[in-house]
């Protein structure tokens, strides 16, 4: 380039771990309202992708206008940063972020592709150098003399952008304005060019900022510690009327939110840059995503005491959420304005904020906690603690005499809520919630029955189990049946098994064929749930020697699976078919989810059973219960084809004789052998192995989506015997 121009060579640098081009602006012609874009392309060196030097790109767009659904984004990229995110996850101390999100993603991913709307593309970049020219597919950015060229399509518009952006001052040398966290990074910006060029027909002008960073992951992405904190950031691009240009930023442990860094470049107009570290920003406004779930700051107060700055920035609309690929799952990166004073003067102008890092999931039950919440909501809302007439009409009609009140509250209320306020995993409408969104439907409108018919049936049964089993304990204190007496607990629990059917009588989303589809539904799930019940009573009440010989002979292992899916799988499989006629899924789709839901629900029912020889203070039921109650399961059976002759003789006998299994110390010795015989890490792994196959059955009948990758971490997650 010449020297008297003002952009200096923004060619690639091969030789850094990552390398990015930011451009992003405002145009604005004959047509009402100024539109803003944003446009970024990464490039990943190919020496840190495992099987080849290749390098892996990814692009994401934006473009919001005025009017209703202004905002379109688009978000893609190649099949090499597959590769880069499965190094990257198995690198040398690892990151701090959920393992089960890491590994099931990279899975998902490698089996179906990045979740939708992240586009795969197997077409290569084209990149040249000196000067710059990068194309992708409808994107293109170079550079001559004394101008970049930037040229797209509006994802969703398709409308033609061409621009040529011309900088009226020299480039900023940020890294050189002694960063601590830029030792690793160079990053130079171009805060304020100007552009004219041509939207669709029509010819635009209009202002756009240029930033090209290049270097190491480290210090910028995650810190360098061996057990890698990943980073994010709160940055802040903000030209103001008065001709200053300033970048703000904050940098966090994302895990944290500790600040590690933050700081004001602030280029007065025709001056040169100056850094402050004295800088405040404090968030003012939250705004959640539908999609994602994730929480934004996406209104600010930020303050340069300094030089008697505070402004405000406010976004122009508040979903201006990107999804990109990767375990960050989505950015906020959005246009918007400020306004406030500088040095005593009113000052304003237009800005972007890019907020990094929020999507990351360092705790999966800390990110189903809103869910959880909505689910005791809704519960609550339907079955309050406090009864009064009004409710009981909702129930059951019109008095024809007096109501007592109290009296449900005392039958009903007060002992269903207890057990429902020992806090369960809800895991079961986390479920419903997420098959729903797999199948494409936003599970909101449904939430109420999603929630409630699953968990109110499933305290029923917890309830009517622990009376049938002779359980003292449920949830760490006493059963129910135990704290109430038999006849309330009994009552009870065949309420909730059938109240909670009341929702779908008067739910104005339902047709009268999908009504009568999940009312089909409820008699079979109560058909199938008894009869499950029912076998496990059978084998309970005639467990002996004798028998346990001549059921080994006649397929027993086969038998036990077969009462796991009548009996824990059925109200699951209920709810995945739920999903699908709220979806109006196709017969094939009905049949992937409820196959895999019933498969899950035998898996576990294992995993249950092996939980009942944790040692674990997080398995809050008595350890060995399983055997103290003469219940056969399949842990125990694994256990007596695993043990040696003697003892797996000894366990048969112990397990068939309600006095020995009494003894506690003799229960204490049935506990060890069933631990010793290795029969827990193969039930482990059957679970596993059974829910894999099935879930690449269902996962080819659905699209990639993140409620799909979040279905399937969940499953994870409750097939791990460590995430209690």
């Amino acid at each position: 380039m010449a020297s008297d121009s003002l952009i200096v060579d923004e060619s690639s640098h091969p030789g850094s771990p990552i390398e990015w081009w930011f451009v992003q602006g405002y145009f604005e012609g004959d047509s009402p309202g100024r539109h803003y874009f944003m446009a970024t392309l990464f490039r990943y060196a190919g020496q840190t992708i495992s099987d080849g030097e290749a390098d892996g790109f990814s692009f994401i767009l934006s473009v919001i206008g005025p009017g209703e659904d202004r905002h379109e984004s688009l978000s893609q990229i190649d099949p090499k940063v597959v590769e880069l995110l499965s190094h990257a996850s198995g690198r040398k101390g690892g990151l701090n972020i959920d393992a089960h999100i890491m590994n099931e993603y990279i899975k998902e991913v490698r089996a179906c592709g990045p979740p939708r709307p992240i586009r795969l593309e197997t077409s290569v970049p084209s990149m040249k150098d000196d000067p710059l020219h990068l194309t992708w597919n409808d994107f293109s950015l170079a550079q001559d003399k004394d101008s970049f060229r930037i040229s797209f399509l509006g994802p969703k518009s398709r409308r033609r952008c061409d621009f040529i952006l011309r900088p009226v001052s020299p480039p900023m040398r940020v890294d050189a304005l002694n960063i601590p966290l830029l030792k690793e990074v160079r990053y130079r910006t171009y805060p304020r060019l100007e552009l004219t060029g041509r939207a669709g027909s029509k010819k635009v002008t209009g202002q756009a900022w240029l930033d090209h960073q290049w270097g190491d992951l480290r210090g910028w992405f995650y810190s360098g510690h061996s057990k890698g904190r990943v980073l994010g950031w709160d940055w802040f691009a903000i030209n103001l009327e008065n001709g200053d240009d300033w970048m703000v930023m904050v940098h966090r442990d994302m895990k944290s939110g500790r600040v590690v860094a933050k700081y004001a470049v602030v280029r007065k107009k025709g001056g040169n840059p100056r850094l402050y570290n004295a800088v405040t920003a404090e968030s003012l406004r939250q705004w959640v995503s539908r999609e994602t779930r994730i929480s934004y700051p996406i209104s600010w107060s930020i303050k340069i005491p300094e030089i008697r700055a505070a402004l405000t920035f406010e976004p122009l609309a508040d979903n201006q959420e990107i999804p990109i690929f990767g375990f960050m799952r989505a950015i906020w990166e959005g246009a918007g304005t400020v306004s406030g004073a500088l040095d005593g003067k009113a000052i304003r102008g237009w800005a972007r904020l890019e907020l990094h890092g929020y999507g990351y999931i360092f705790d999966f039950q800390k990110y189903t906690a809103p869910l959880v919440r909505s689910v005791d909501d809704c519960i609550e809302r339907f079955l309050p603690r406090e009864f009064d007439n009004a409710r009981h009409l909702i129930y059951a009609g019109a008095d024809s005499w007096r109501q007592e009140p109290a009296a449900y509250e005392a039958i009903l209320s007060e002992p269903i809520w207890d057990l429902v306020s020992r806090k369960g995993k809800r895991w079961r409408p986390l479920f419903g919630f997420l098959m729903t969104e797999t199948l494409g439907v936003s599970f909101e409108p449904y939430e109420m029955l999603l929630s409630v018919i699953p968990e109110l049936c499933h305290t029923g049964a917890l309830i009517i189990d622990d009376i049938e089993d002779g359980s003292i304990i449920r949830r760490g204190t006493d059963c129910v049946h135990i704290r109430y007496g038999l006849d309330v607990a009994l009552n009870a629990a065949n309420t909730v098994y059938f109240l909670p059917y009341l929702l779908l009588a008067d739910h104005p989303l339902l047709s009268t064929v999908q009504r009568l589809d999940m009312y089909r539904l409820m008699i079979e799930d109560m058909v199938r749930s008894h009869l499950g019940q029912g076998l496990d009573i059978f084998r309970s009440r005639n467990l002996t020697e004798a028998n346990l010989r001549r059921w080994r002979k006649s397929g027993l292992k086969r038998k036990i699976l077969q009462m796991y899916e009548y009996k824990t799988s059925t109200p699951l499989e209920s709810a995945a078919k739920f999903a699908c006629i709220i979806a109006n899924a196709d017969e094939a789709v009905r049949h992937a989810s409820g196959s895999f839901a019933k498969v899950f629900g035998t898996a576990f029912q294992i995993i249950d059973d092996v939980h009942n020889f944790s040692e674990s203070r997080a398995w809050r039921k008595t350890p060995g219960e399983d055997i103290s109650s003469g219940k056969l399961t399949y842990v125990t059976l694994r256990a007596i084809e695993l043990l040696k002759d003697k003892d797996s003789l000894r366990l048969q006998k112990i397990l068939c004789s309600k006095m020995l299994r009494e003894d506690p110390s003799v229960l204490r010795e049935a506990i060890g052998l069933v631990r010793g015989s290795g029969a827990l890490r193969l039930c482990q792994q059957d679970a596993g192995a059974m829910v894999e196959r099935e879930w690449k059955r269902f996962s080819a009948s659905v699209p990639p989506s993140e409620s799909k990758t979040m279905l399937r971490i969940l499953c994870a997650r409750l097939l791990d015997v460590q995430a209690l």
